[in-house]
C-alpha cells in the first residue's frame, strides 16, 4: 500500500536559466496541474475547453487557469516593483480577463490611473519567489500540452501502466508517481520530437525530487518497460545503458511510491534536452 499523499505544490525557487530549463518547468507544472486533478472525471470534451476562458466548471481548465493566473499575478508584481508601467497596465488588463474581480489587477489599475495608493513592494525573499512563479509562464503552453494530453488519453495510458506494473494496480501508485507515469507515457507515445531517453531520464529525475527514495527506480522500471514493449529504447535502456536507480525492466512496478514532495516549479533544474 501506499503511503501517506503529498500535499499540492507550490511554485518556489530562483528564476532559471531559459533554455536550458523550459521542458522541464513544463514538467514541474504539469505534474502540479495533474496533481490538482489526480480524482477527477476527465473528459475529451474538457480537456479542449480553451486556457483562456477560465475555470467555468471544467476541472482541466481550472487547473491550467490557476497556473496562469498566479503566473501573471507574480508578473504584475515584479513590474510593477520595476516601475515598468506600460507593461503593468497590460498585464493587469491581462489578469483582469482571467478575473475581473483581481484584487491585485484592480489595485494596480487604479495605482496606474492616480487613483489609489502605491502597491506593496516585495522584500527580496518575496521577490524570488514572485520570479520563480512569473518564470512558469514562458512554460505554460508545453504543459498545457501534457495536460490535455494526459487527460484526453488517461485510461489508455492507465492500461498500459497497469499492464506494466508487475504488483501495483495504478490506483494503488503514490499521486507523484502515477502522474510522473502519466507524463512519460504520453510524451514517449505522442510527442515525437522528445527522444524518449530524454522522457526517462527526466520522468526519473523528477521522480527523484518530489517522490520518494524509491520513486526514481519505480518509475525507470515501468517506463523503461513501456518504452521497450513499443520499441522506442534500444535493449531496453535509454541510450542502451541502465537508468539511474535501476536494475532494467524485470524491476518494473515492484514498488509503488510513498508519497513525497510534489514539485516547486521554479526551483533550479538542467534539462538534457
Amino acid at each position: 500500500m501506499t503511503g501517506p499523499e503529498a500535499q499540492p505544490p507550490e511554485a518556489s525557487g530562483t528564476k532559471p536559466k531559459p533554455t536550458r530549463n523550459r521542458r522541464r518547468r513544463g514538467r514541474e507544472l504539469a505534474l502540479q496541474a495533474l496533481f490538482t486533478l489526480d480524482h477527477q472525471p476527465l473528459s475529451v470534451t474538457t480537456a479542449k475547453t480553451p486556457i483562456a476562458e477560465g475555470p467555468k466548471g471544467a476541472t482541466l481548465a481550472a487547473a491550467l487557469y490557476r497556473i496562469r493566473e498566479r503566473g501573471l499575478g507574480a508578473e504584475l508584481e515584479c513590474l510593477v516593483a520595476d516601475g515598468e508601467r506600460e507593461d503593468a497596465q497590460a498585464t493587469a488588463q491581462a489578469l483582469l480577463t482571467l478575473d475581473p474581480q483581481s484584487a491585485l489587477a484592480l489595485e494596480v489599475t487604479a495605482w496606474l490611473a492616480g487613483k489609489g495608493p502605491s502597491p506593496h513592494a516585495p522584500s527580496k525573499d518575496e521577490r524570488v519567489e514572485l520570479e520563480a512563479v512569473r518564470g512558469g509562464l514562458d512554460e505554460l503552453a508545453f504543459c498545457d500540452q501534457i495536460v490535455r494530453g494526459v487527460a484526453e488519453h488517461r485510461d489508455a495510458i492507465d492500461k498500459l501502466l497497469s499492464d506494466s506494473s508487475t504488483n501495483w494496480r495504478v490506483a494503488r501508485m503514490a499521486v507523484v508517481d502515477r502522474n510522473i507515469l502519466r507524463m512519460g507515457v504520453f510524451e514517449i507515445q505522442h510527442l515525437k520530437d522528445i527522444p524518449p531517453r530524454v522522457t526517462l531520464n527526466e520522468a526519473i529525475e523528477i521522480g527523484k525530487r518530489y517522490g520518494t527514495g524509491e520513486s526514481g527506480a519505480f518509475i525507470n522500471g515501468i517506463l523503461d518497460k513501456i518504452a521497450t514493449q513499443l520499441g522506442h529504447v534500444r535493449g531496453g535502456r535509454p541510450n542502451g545503458q541502465a537508468g539511474p536507480g535501476s536494475n532494467g525492466p524485470r524491476d518494473a512496478g515492484t514498488r509503488p511510491g510513498k508519497g513525497g514532495k510534489p514539485p516547486a516549479p521554479g526551483e533550479p533544474s538542467t534539462d538534457s534536452e
